[in-house]
C-alpha cells in the first residue's frame, strides 16, 4: 500500500474506533499524531489535505470547530468531527 493509503485506512479505524473523535471537534494535527505514532507520515504534512478531504467526501467527517494550528504558524483553522 502507499502512504496515502495507508493514511487513509488509519484515519477510518480511528473515527470509527473512538468515540471521542464522533463526539467532539479535534484539530487535524490530532490525526496527523496518531498516525505518525502508528508510524504512517508523509514527507510533507501538507499532504494530509487530501486525506481529510477525501474523508468529508466520503461521510466519515465533518467540518466543526476552530483550532489554533501549530503547522499553520499558530493560525486558527476549521477541525473535524466524525459521522
Amino acid at each position: 500500500m502507499s502512504i496515502p493509503d495507508d493514511a487513509y485506512s488509519f484515519a477510518v479505524k480511528q473515527i470509527k474506533k473512538r468515540r471521542s473523535l464522533r463526539a467532539e471537534p479535534w484539530s487535524p494535527c490530532l490525526m496527523v499524531d496518531l498516525a505518525r505514532a502508528a508510524g504512517i507520515e508523509f514527507q510533507d504534512s501538507r499532504q494530509w489535505g487530501h486525506i481529510f478531504r477525501q474523508l468529508q467526501k466520503d461521510g466519515y467527517i465533518k467540518r466543526a470547530g476552530l483550532f489554533s494550528r501549530a503547522s499553520s504558524n499558530g493560525s486558527v483553522r476549521p477541525g473535524w468531527v466524525g459521522l
